[in-house]
């Protein structure tokens, strides 16, 4: 039985949130917490497995809550919140939560997929990190280097939940002289686009932005697919979008934006797995693949959710391995070089 904490100042959502969850029998609510210094109290004495954290609360709001749990008692947090300023989310992200939600998106449609994502997030094992220094490549990662057809044109990146925290460590750490543009599939919910381009923005030296239908890739420059449509790569190198049909699962859709980059860019391409759940971007690893491009799976120890890459190394389509902190140096040794520009990861 998963143990939730419900924090939230409104009495209406917090019952909302219980009725949800509690529906397939197999969370119970433990307590209920009506601001961020009642959450603290709560989770030393109940000990739940992961509670849901609204942002803005009177006497002390989810930010601060945050920050205190994750440093004293760390344990899974879901962000659900109706802020519009969605950058704000981001910001919980970076301090230790794994996972953001507009309240908008929680309803009696949409409560099973709720209380699964409640459940996965539950088992995830969560530390209060202290962010290490870049990791030097060993021999076996160097040779791989070596095998790596040197006229990389484009990298794509697919990841979902722990994803933005990911690629904000990732981006950080790329000068903003790195020689090939970024194409990135983010599962995420509608309206926390715009919010996340923001904060990787911020938080690196290239440009982080939105990819725009029609816009050709550029080096220097990251392309977040909308959420609203799955983005594409043409055979111009320019961005396109398909429609989201009703039946998508994964949005935006990381199969769909490696597959295209695999067709366009053949052997000259790079697709990385990272964090998250589900099996989105296997079938992009393997046409990878099987154009002769080269594929990385994030490692199970770095990995906040080891499904993605899990279901991509299992079926033998990761040509490798890596923790995040030894990919940014293997993609620059791949260009030749190993200048990391100045680090700016916030925490």
């Amino acid at each position: 039985m998963v143990r939730l904490l419900v924090v939230d100042d409104c009495s209406i959502f917090r019952h909302l949130i219980r009725s949800f969850a509690e529906m397939k029998g197999d969370i119970t609510v433990v307590g209920e917490a009506v601001n961020g210094l009642d959450a603290i109290d709560m989770v030393n004495q109940l000990s739940p497995d992961i509670l849901t954290m609204d942002i803005e609360m009177p006497i002390m709001g989810g930010m601060e809550a945050i920050e205190h749990i994750m440093a004293k008692h760390p344990l899974p947090i879901l962000v659900v919140t109706s802020r519009d300023d969605s950058e704000t989310a981001y910001q919980a992200i970076s301090k230790g939560a794994l996972e953001v939600l507009p309240k908008s998106s929680i309803s009696s449609n949409t409560y099973s997929s709720f209380a699964d994502k409640l459940k996965l997030l539950s088992q995830v094992k969560v530390i209060s990190h202290i962010r290490s220094k870049k990791k030097s490549l060993d021999s076996s990662s160097l040779n791989a280097c070596q095998a790596v057809n040197k006229a990389v044109e484009i990298i794509g990146i697919a990841s979902s939940t722990g994803g933005p925290k990911a690629l904000a460590q990732l981006l950080s750490e790329l000068p903003k002289t790195f020689p090939a543009p970024i194409v990135i599939a983010q599962h995420l919910s509608d309206g926390f686009m715009a919010g996340l381009v923001k904060w990787l923005d911020r938080v690196s030296q290239l440009t982080v932005k939105q990819g725009e239908h029609g816009e050709t890739l550029k080096p220097g420059y990251v392309y977040l697919s909308a959420t609203e449509q799955h983005m594409v790569v043409t055979k111009a190198k320019k961005i396109d979008y398909n429609d989201r049909l009703s039946g998508d699962i994964y949005l935006p859709s990381c199969d769909q934006l490696l597959q295209s980059m695999a067709y366009v860019y053949r052997s000259r391409c790079i697709g990385m797995i990272l964090t998250g759940m589900g099996h989105d971007g296997l079938k992009g690893a393997r046409m990878i693949k099987e154009q002769g491009g080269f594929t990385i799976a994030q490692d199970e120890q770095s990995s906040v959710v080891f499904g993605m890459p899990h279901v991509v190394i299992n079926a033998g389509a990761a040509d490798k391995i890596l923790a995040l902190d030894e990919m940014s140096g293997f993609l620059l040794h791949i260009f030749g070089s190993q200048k990391v520009g100045h680090f700016r990861y916030y925490h």
